[in-house]
């Protein structure tokens, strides 16, 4: 991603419902997103949940941010209840 993006940062890499997401945005926006896992202490390995929704693009920025930091990505429907997951995120 990061390697397209320098190449080609206004091509399209997301379209969701009628918006779209360019590389260089989405880059970013990985970026971004990596930086506040490790300032929450994530570390290589660690599982971080996910909520997975078609309608929302952060589930894609989490996930490559967990590739990013070395962490493992943990997806859950979008419609999860939070009493579902126990106090260290696992779904119980």
């Amino acid at each position: 991603i990061f390697e397209h993006a320098a190449q080609n940062p206004g091509r399209t890499a997301l379209a969701y419902g009628r918006d779209t997401i360019d590389y260089g945005t989405l880059a970013g926006k990985i970026k971004a997103a990596g930086s506040f896992l490790r300032s929450r202490d994530v570390q290589p390995g660690d599982r971080v949940v996910l909520s997975a929704s078609s309608l929302d693009p952060s589930f894609v920025y989490g996930h490559f941010a967990c590739h990013l930091t070395g962490a493992i990505s943990v997806p859950v429907g979008a419609n999860i209840r939070r009493p579902a997951l126990d106090e260290r995120g696992r779904v119980g």
